[in-house]
């Protein structure tokens, strides 16, 4: 047989076990609710640890801008440093003076072309056969024959416009006495129809006069030796009323049997 305690045990009955329970539960879920609404509702430690510090605000001071005159630019701009040079003074010092007055300076002469000058600038006469008509026809370069004739006389004047000497001074051109201009008009008229550089179809007379070769160059050789040589068709009108006024003066009007009857 079992022993049995002096002690009496008392059950609690199951009924008020589980009362008690859940009255402990109830008061639990009642009194807690605030704390954690509380705790939902507070803000975090460390977002009121950042409000509590403060950081005293920078105050930057304000620039105030002073206008800039031009006084002020003058007195900011470097200083020109003396050691260096003013060279514009001393090209104004150099530069002449509008009023001074300029020395004139000769040209250097040259002897050959003062002699040449000398030569040129000398009198003559027409039909003059001398030793400086020679020394005249060497400077202008035509045929020498000391004989102051037409083709001189022209290359004469062509020589005087080239240096720019005036050529009032030559010798005037002295023919001999002859039939007027108008007789001439009519034998050129007549024997060439005026045309001086025509030639006849057999090609044998030529010219304004129908000279022939030979007696062109015969007359040429004893009056104007510079167109000994020269085709009278292609010669000058000038060289050719010369050349028949020569032949004229030697033959009258026996070299133009035909039209000669124009000349007195």
């Amino acid at each position: 047989m079992t022993p049995q305690s002096s002690a009496r045990r008392v059950h609690a009955p199951r009924t008020f076990i589980r009362r008690s329970a859940t009255f402990l539960v109830a008061a639990a879920l009642v009194g807690g609710v605030p704390l954690v609404a509380q705790a939902l509702t507070e803000e975090p430690a460390t977002e009121a640890l950042v409000e509590s510090i403060t950081v005293p605000p920078i105050t930057v001071p304000p620039i105030t801008a002073a206008p800039i005159t031009g006084l002020e630019l003058a007195d900011s701009a470097p200083a020109v440093d003396s050691r260096i040079p003013d060279l514009g003074a001393d090209l104004e010092v150099a530069a002449p003076s509008a009023t001074a007055s300029v020395p004139d300076v000769a040209p250097p002469s040259d002897p050959a072309l003062e002699a040449v000058i000398l030569v040129l600038t000398d009198a003559y006469e027409w039909d003059e056969r001398s030793p400086r008509v020679e020394a005249l026809q060497q400077a202008l370069g035509v045929a020498v024959d000391g004989w102051y004739g037409q083709a001189t006389h022209r290359a004469h004047g062509a020589a005087m416009e080239f240096v720019g000497l005036p050529t009032d001074t030559l010798p005037v051109p002295v023919l001999p006495p002859g039939p007027p201009a108008e007789q001439w008009a009519a034998l050129r008229d007549c024997e060439s129809g005026g045309d001086y550089s025509i030639t006849n179809p057999s090609g044998k007379y030529r010219g304004a006069y129908q000279f022939d070769r030979s007696t062109w160059n015969s007359v040429a050789e004893r009056h104007a030796p510079a167109l000994v040589g020269v085709d009278p068709a292609a010669a000058s009108p000038a060289d050719q009323d010369a050349m028949a006024l020569a032949l004229y003066s030697e033959r009258g009007a026996r070299p133009w049997p035909r039209c000669g009857r124009h000349l007195n």
